[in-house]
């Protein structure tokens, strides 16, 4: 099996540009945890959690699934 891969297009954007997050070459079912920090204006950090199940193929695909748990709720590939 080849080694995760986490594929982010843009990889660098505003704040409010729309990503997409893909990670492939998982098992099937996998459960993985994403965390996402970044500094915003005046040193705050802002941080997203989430725990998401990989699909029959072994892939994520944030514009398409949605976690099974974290800081959001519903598909969001932002």
């Amino acid at each position: 099996m080849n080694a995760p891969k986490l594929t982010i297009v843009p990889p660098d954007a505003l704040i409010d540009v729309p990503r997409a997050l893909r990670i492939e070459h998982l098992r099937k079912d996998a459960i993985v945890s994403i965390t996402a920090t970044t500094q915003r204006g005046g040193g705050i950090e802002w941080t997203s959690r989430i725990r998401i199940r990989a699909d029959e193929c072994g892939v994520i695909d944030l514009g398409r699934q949605a976690p099974l748990e974290g800081s959001y709720t519903g598909v969001s590939p932002m």
